[in-house]
């Protein structure tokens, strides 16, 4: 159970890096198209 709850974890956090990866790739797209207005 222990070990689940570690997964669970991991899983999260490599989850939560992934798209903030996304976020800094993809902003500076949205920038060169035009400000973003849901921001």
């Amino acid at each position: 159970m222990r070990a689940l709850d570690l997964l669970r974890t991991e899983l999260i956090a490599e989850e939560c890096l992934w798209s903030l990866t996304v976020k800094i790739i993809v902003s500076p797209e949205k920038r060169l198209k035009g400000p973003d207005t849901s921001a």
